[in-house]
C-alpha cells in the first residue's frame, strides 16, 4: 500500500508566508490535526445534531473500575472563542472553568509532552510498519521514519514540530482520536468531570439543565459565552428574545447565578 504522506519539510517551506489562523478557530474547525481533533472530542457539544440538547450523564469507564466520567466536558462550561488570552481564567465567563485553548495545551504539552515518542507509547503504535496494508499504520510509521531522518540532521532548521507531523487526512485523524479516547478516557475526561471541584460544578449545571427551563438556560449560557471577556451583559440575540418575558428572564438569570456560585471554592 502507498502512504500518501506529504513530506513535512516541503510543507514547512511552502507555508512560510501562510497567514496565521487563530488557535481557537483551528481547534473548532481543523479536522486534520490530531491535537485539535482530540480537544474537540472531549468537549460535549451542546446540540450535536443542531436541535436536540446533549445528555449530561455519567458512566463508568470500566465495569471493574469505580470511576465514572462524562462523555465530554459540557460546551457551556468552556470558552471556545478565545485564544491565548483564555489562559487567564479571570477573562472567562463566571460559569466557565476552562477553555478549549487550555485543554489543547494540556493535551499537547502535558499529556503527550509535544513528543512523538510519547505519542507512540501512549497510543501503542510503535509496532506499526510503513509496509502495512493499513493506511493509518503506514502513515504513523512514515512519520516515525521522518523523525529518525530529522534526528540524523545537524540543521536546527530541519526540526518539524509535532503540530505539523501529527496531521492526517480527516478519516485517519478521527481513527487516532477515537483510539486515544478509548485508551485514556479516564484521565482525559476524569480530571474535569470526575473529581472535585469540577464535578460539583458540572453536576450543578446538569441538574439545572434537566429542569423545565434547561434548554433556555443552556442557550443563554452558550450565546453569552460566545462573547469574549468575563462580563455578562445579556445583550445577545438570545438574551433579548428571552427578556420579552421579564419574570421568566429574571428566573433564568437566578438559576445561572447558582451555577456560578459553586465555583467559589477559593
Amino acid at each position: 500500500m502507498t502512504c500518501y504522506f506529504f513530506h513535512a519539510k516541503k510543507a514547512k517551506n511552502y507555508n512560510k508566508n501562510a497567514k496565521t489562523v487563530d488557535d481557537s478557530r483551528l481547534i473548532l474547525l481543523d479536522d486534520r490535526n490530531f491535537y485539535n481533533g482530540l480537544t474537540r472530542k472531549i468537549i460535549l457539544q451542546a446540540y450535536p445534531d443542531g436541535e436536540n440538547p446533549s445528555e449530561i450523564t455519567y458512566s463508568k469507564i470500566e465495569d471493574d473500575f469505580d470511576l465514572s466520567v462524562l462523555d465530554g466536558i459540557p460546551q457551556e462550561l468552556i470558552d471556545t472563542s478565545m485564544g491565548k488570552e483564555a489562559a487567564d481564567v479571570k477573562k472567562l465567563k463566571p460559569w466557565q472553568f476552562t477553555s478549549a485553548f487550555i485543554l489543547k495545551r494540556a493535551i499537547h504539552y502535558f499529556f503527550f509532552e509535544d513528543n512523538f515518542a510519547q505519542f507512540e507509547e501512549l497510543l501503542e503504535t510503535s509496532a506499526f510498519k510503513s509496509s502495512s496494508d493499513d493506511e493509518l499504520e503506514c502513515e504513523i510509521a512514515r512519520r516515525r521514519e521522518e523523525y529518525e531522518e530529522e534526528g540524523d540532521s545537524q540543521d536546527e532548521d530541519e526540526h518539524i514540530a509535532d503540530q505539523d507531523m501529527l496531521s492526517f487526512r480527516p478519516a485517519l485523524t478521527e481513527q487516532l482520536v477515537d483510539r486515544a479516547v478509548k485508551m485514556h478516557k479516564g484521565i482525559l475526561l476524569g480530571v474535569f468531570t470526575a473529581f472535585k471541584p469540577y464535578k460539583d460544578h458540572v453536576q450543578k449545571f446538569a441538574n439545572v439543565s434537566k429542569g423545565v427551563d434547561g434548554p433556555a438556560i443552556r442557550s443563554l449560557m452558550l450565546s453569552e459565552g460566545s462573547i469574549q471577556g468575563p462580563n455578562v451583559d445579556y445583550e445577545t440575540k438570545v438574551a433579548l428574545e428571552l427578556k420579552e418575558d421579564s419574570q421568566r428572564f429574571k428566573k433564568l438569570k437566578k438559576q445561572i447565578s447558582r451555577i456560578v456560585a459553586i465555583l467559589d471554592y477559593t
